[in-house]
């Protein structure tokens, strides 16, 4: 039979075996810090191209299966977004969603990102980010918060977002971003 002290022991020496192999592990890979900058420049995409040049076949073709651009012919006018409503926090991890929600107009492609500011400034998540599962060209989606690990800095923040959207400028997709009217205000209440 196997004491406690045994156990213990056993335990500790296997914890101390993954330890040291996850850190020897770690140690060797090359890691890299990657700091978020406001300068404008081309991604990289798989077919090697920058995304400015994509034709909307390509985008699709990089996208896979089920994601479809809107033909661009459809999209004369820039794209629109309008975000409202709000989030009031009853406790840490229970709020209530007072209609907050992202309408938009003429967004072309589900790789389009929803950028979101948060004032003053914290760790609060919000989305959604990607237009991934939104319903394309025009449609809303409801926005949700989740609240940061750490303390809030505050008990009252406002909420804005951008979208970024396409329109085909010659044989290629240009890029561009529009500011949402409206905010959102979230409240601590607890």
């Amino acid at each position: 039979m196997i004491t406690k002290k045994k156990l213990f022991l056993m335990i500790l020496v296997a914890g101390i075996i993954v330890g040291g192999e996850y850190f020897l592990t770690h140690k060797k890979r090359k890691t890299e810090t990657l700091n978020p900058t406001a300068t404008v420049s081309p991604s990289p995409s798989p077919s090697g191209k920058d995304l400015q040049s994509l034709t909307p076949q390509e985008v699709e073709k990089i996208l896979g299966g089920g994601y479809k651009t809107v033909p661009y012919s459809q999209l004369t006018k820039p794209a629109t977004c309008n975000i409202g409503g709000s989030v009031n926090f009853f406790s840490p991890n229970g709020a209530e969603n007072y209609g907050s929600k992202i309408s938009y107009t003429g967004i072309d492609s589900p790789a389009r990102q929803i950028k979101w500011k948060v004032s003053p400034t914290d760790d609060l998540k919000v989305g959604p980010n990607l237009d991934v599962s939104l319903e394309l060209p025009d449609g809303e989606s409801p926005v949700s918060v989740m609240l940061p690990s750490s303390p809030p800095v505050s008990k009252n923040y406002s909420l804005m977002a951008s979208m970024t959207y396409g329109r085909l400028v010659g044989a290629g997709v240009r890029v561009y971003e529009v500011n949402c009217s409206g905010q959102i205000n979230v409240t601590l209440s607890y």
